[in-house]
């Protein structure tokens, strides 16, 4: 549907799209290790096991990265209002850019440099089966899920202090009589729209705790060098649910893109549309091409279509 968004493209749908695009990246690589390990063991090298890993573990910091610079642009909008333009739509392309490149080179170096990565058994061997890597048990040692489990709690930390002081702020802005007086339409809707979008990223957060923090906590005590040493069995089921939430984190983000961002509804309307329209010429039916709800009126008055669409 991304081809479908209208111009100008702010920051925050920037990097809400840059958000489901780690998101949905990050269930991939868990699918994928989920199928490897359950469904066919032994079907592919151990080195190819691990380069997965890197990629799960680095889109899993790209989202939880891109989750924090959407709270950084919103805390600079709401309470640093005359800074806004300090944060352009190059800064959102390169801060995107780096919550991908970051995460992998560290993790790719993490699994290269320590012992039971990359290096055990015989190096660097992906299409070697049986040798490649073997032994390879990077992931029950305690030093490495503390590398893993740190940068995340001290984000969340971060994201729990920004959306703090919004609100604080946000509070202390609606009861300051000097500022209710001089307050006109134009500034009114602009904090109505800060206030939708600061509910949008709350609720993100909110369901990034609710996916991340169980998977992170079961990650952290149930190795078998850890906290809390478990049964095989308990430690499946463990996983098991976490991932599960994990997922259910993923659905409850597509919601919140599709029912809070008129961008993203007017996308997804304009597609569902393109693709009806398809379906009929298939039947032999004619297209429908009817005017757009009522609710996309004033968003279609202040965007233009992408170029992409202009060129069809």
């Amino acid at each position: 549907c991304s081809r479908y968004l209208r111009r100008p493209i702010g920051v925050n749908l920037r990097l809400c799209v840059s958000l489901t695009a780690s998101d949905a990246l990050c269930a991939f690589f868990y699918i994928t290790m989920f199928i490897l390990n359950v469904f066919i063991p032994d079907s592919v090298s151990m080195c190819f096991i691990l380069l997965i890993e890197v990629c799960k573990y680095s889109t899993f910091f790209a989202s939880v990265f891109t989750l924090l610079a959407l709270a950084l642009n919103h805390y600079v909008g709401i309470v640093y209002p005359l800074r806004r333009h300090v944060i352009t739509a190059k800064t959102a392309r390169c801060a995107m850019i780096l919550a991908y490149i970051v995460p992998f080179a560290f993790f790719l170096a993490l699994f290269t440099i320590m012992e039971k990565g990359f290096r055990a058994g015989e190096t660097f061997s992906f299409f070697d089966r049986e040798r490649g890597c073997s032994n390879a048990k990077i992931s029950d040692s305690q030093a490495f899920r503390l590398m893993v489990v740190i940068p995340f709690i001290l984000v969340v930390l971060t994201l729990s202090f920004l959306y703090g002081h919004i609100l604080i702020h946000m509070g202390r802005v609606q009861k300051d009589p000097l500022l209710q007086q001089s307050t006109g339409n134009t500034n009114s809707t602009k904090r109505s729209s800060n206030r939708k979008l600061l509910m949008t990223l709350v609720l993100l957060a909110g369901s990034a705790c609710l996916g991340w923090l169980p998977t992170v906590i079961q990650y952290m005590v149930t190795c078998p060098s850890c906290i809390l040493p478990v049964e095989p069995k308990a430690r499946m089921v463990l996983g098991a649910s976490s991932m599960s939430l994990h997922i259910l984190k993923l659905i409850m983000d597509a919601f919140i893109y599709s029912s809070r961002l008129i961008e993203i509804r007017y996308s997804m309307f304009v597609f569902s549309g393109v693709m009806k329209n398809k379906l009929r010429t298939l039947l032999g039916l004619r297209a429908d091409s009817g005017p757009p709800p009522s609710e996309f009126t004033r968003y279609l008055s202040e965007t233009k279509e992408n170029r992409s669409m202009r060129r069809k």
